[in-house]
């Protein structure tokens, strides 16, 4: 905000600048919103259960969450291909 506000060196094109991109695209500010908020929720979810549980059980449910991450992502990559190559034949 800062920035645009000294791009424009007026309030009043700032406002309408902000109106222009966040009130009048309301499905370009959901795809920017609805990840921001999941990231929040995730990032208040771990502090919880970083005050909660003892540091190992923590490290050991991070590391289980990373390798279940891992194979969702190889999953759909192999998805893709077959369906890629299913298409091509």
């Amino acid at each position: 905000m800062y920035l645009l506000y000294r791009e424009e060196d007026s309030f009043k094109s700032l406002k309408q600048i902000v109106l222009n991109k966040i009130y009048r695209e309301p499905i370009d500010t959901l795809k920017v919103c609805v990840p921001s908020f999941v990231y929040v929720v995730q990032n208040n979810l771990l502090y919880f259960a970083a005050s909660h549980l003892d540091s190992a059980t923590f490290q050991v449910s991070k590391q289980w969450h990373g390798i279940c991450e891992m194979r969702k992502s190889w999953a759909r990559r192999y998805r893709h291909l077959v369906a890629q190559l299913n298409y091509a034949n």
